[in-house]
């Protein structure tokens, strides 16, 4: 087995090249309650988006800030706690969870003309946290609670103009949303629920809920992508993919099921779905990655068909896993205007049965996917003062041509989430030479 690095040398903590590299945490003051992070977007506006969330029994409401690479800064510009009508004693809000959306002014006010560049932002609130007296987050026995449950989740809409928000109210009693996407062609919004898997369809022009798909999945589902083709997809826990028919506003069970990988413990006892999706700039077919598996998939639109592609992983591996229940993981990927991958991959070990840690660290791996290319791992994300431990969200502006990212920061008390962006024109000419070892 060849591997890039061996695992216990001071390479394998090398950051990626600083230059063009600018890094952020969310500032302290402000976010005490906010302890992860979910999600992100890149706007019209040219900044990049992410929610300031809580887990782990920080039990507070998410937020929204926005990161500045120009001025290396993190701004907080929403708290969904303003305009949620909720209390100390019921489960929170404490997520927005892949579920930001860029919708035009438009879209909710038909009166104003059509401009993207005239945007509102859009998400559902997802609860992932206990109320402040429980001992745990518990949300199927407290969901449903008269005094103590979650009464929904909320689609809330920031105006970057005012600098307001509000809420549209609650499009499903007592459930959480996983995750939203909307469909511009119909002016609707699709949202998958975290405990009973169903998926909803939310007309603007309405304001309402105007149809329960039914079930798509077991549980704990939240990826929607947008194909091209104008419809979403998802892939349910277990592995199996579906079609949201925009136009018929229907489900659709798809052919491709994930395969077993009975040596991926993660894989074959805990999570399939569909991690990252992103549109192939031909508009023909969407690159995907799945839970738990360092592999890149195709679905081609006209035909439904899904392909393996190959491997993100460099040689064998970046470096010899921990354990034998560990597996490389693609957190997320983009593709920029070159038609080059950029991935965050990072290993994980459930049980970890090594005498020593193995804290989880992302690295940034480059494939030319469309020219035959091997993988390159550059090293890991962040800077030499702050790695990224669990990348959970990449996105890229190519009118800026930077890549952006943002950590979820494990959930420790004190340890806030941090977005970050490379300058890919300053980048790419150096992304061989890896960078300072981290501190």
């Amino acid at each position: 087995m060849k591997y890039v690095f061996d695992r216990f040398e001071d390479d394998s903590y090398r950051v990626i090249n600083q230059t063009g590299v600018r890094a952020m945490m969310a500032p302290e003051k402000g976010s005490e309650g906010a302890n992860c992070c979910w999600d992100g977007i890149v706007a019209p506006d040219g900044y990049f988006y992410f929610p300031l969330s809580s887990e782990n029994g920080l039990c507070g409401a998410t937020q929204l800030a926005r990161f500045e690479y120009e001025n290396n800064r993190v701004v907080k510009v929403f708290d969904a706690a303003d305009v949620l009508l909720s209390n100390d004693r019921k489960l929170p809000h404490s997520k927005f969870h892949t579920c930001l959306n860029i919708i035009p002014r438009h879209a909710l006010y038909p009166e104003v003309p059509y401009d993207m560049n005239d945007f509102l932002i859009v998400g559902t609130t997802h609860s992932t946290d206990r109320a402040k007296h429980h001992e745990e987050w518990m949300p199927f026995g407290h969901h449903n609670h008269v005094w103590e449950g979650f009464p929904g989740s909320q689609i809330l809409v920031w105006d970057p103009k005012s600098g307001h928000g509000m809420s549209l109210g609650t499009p499903v009693p007592q459930e959480t949303i996983y995750g939203a996407k909307y469909d511009p062609k119909y002016n609707r919004l699709y949202m998958i629920g975290f405990m009973r898997g169903h998926v909803y369809c939310y007309d603007f022009n309405e304001r309402r809920v105007i149809k329960d798909l039914g079930k798509a999945a077991e549980i704990f589902c939240y990826r929607l992508a947008l194909g091209d083709d104008g419809h979403i997809y998802g892939c349910s826990k277990s592995g199996q993919m579906f079609k949201i028919d925009t136009d018929k506003v229907e489900l659709e069970n798809m052919e491709f099921h994930v395969p077993d990988f009975p040596e991926n413990y993660h894989s074959y006892t805990f999570y399939r779905y569909l991690n990252t999706a992103r549109n192939h700039p031909s508009g023909e077919f969407m690159y995907m990655s799945f839970a738990a598996l360092p592999y890149i998939y195709k679905l081609e639109y006209a035909t439904g068909k899904v392909s393996y592609v190959g491997s993100a992983l460099p040689m064998d591996g970046i470096y010899e896993m921990p354990a034998k229940n560990a597996n490389w993981w693609i957190h997320s990927f983009e593709m920029d205007k070159e038609g080059v991958m950029w991935l965050a991959i990072a290993c994980h070990a459930i049980f970890n049965d090594t005498i020593y840690t193995h804290p989880t660290r992302t690295y940034l791996v480059r494939w030319d996917i469309e020219n035959g290319g091997e993988p390159f791992c550059c090293g890991l994300m962040g800077t030499p003062e702050r790695v990224q431990a669990y990348v959970t969200e990449t996105e890229y502006d190519p009118e800026k041509d930077i890549l952006y990212w943002v950590d979820e920061c494990s959930g420790e008390k004190g340890n806030r989430p941090s977005a970050g962006g490379v300058d890919l024109a300053q980048f790419r000419k150096v992304y061989k030479e890896r960078g300072p070892v981290s501190t």
